[in-house]
């Protein structure tokens, strides 16, 4: 059996595909709603990710390079930071990711 959920601004859909009906979870609650989800029985996911990236054995010297500029730290507040080719990701302590 299927089961579907997506996660959007309004709130977490989810159905299954014996079911007829669609709840959404939010702010005020659990209701029956009449969202619908898209078919994703086709996986694109993997021609969007590697659309005009660098992949492949060719590219590993050049991988362990940026990793090996890459740079980490800890704040005085416990936020986590990473720098890896010139982007820096930060998260905090209670889970938010910059």
């Amino acid at each position: 059996m299927c089961r579907y959920s997506k996660m959007w601004y309004k709130g977490v859909s989810f159905t299954s595909e014996r079911c007829a009906l669609v709840y959404m979870v939010d702010a005020a609650g659990t209701r029956t709603t009449c969202d619908r989800f898209s078919d994703m029985s086709q996986d694109f996911s993997m021609s969007v990710f590697y659309d005009g990236s660098c992949y492949g054995p060719f590219y590993i010297q050049e991988a362990i390079s940026i990793l090996q500029g890459s740079h980490y730290w800890i704040s005085d507040k416990g936020t986590e930071n990473f720098v890896i080719n010139n982007v820096r990701v930060s998260q905090t302590f209670d889970g938010m990711v910059r």
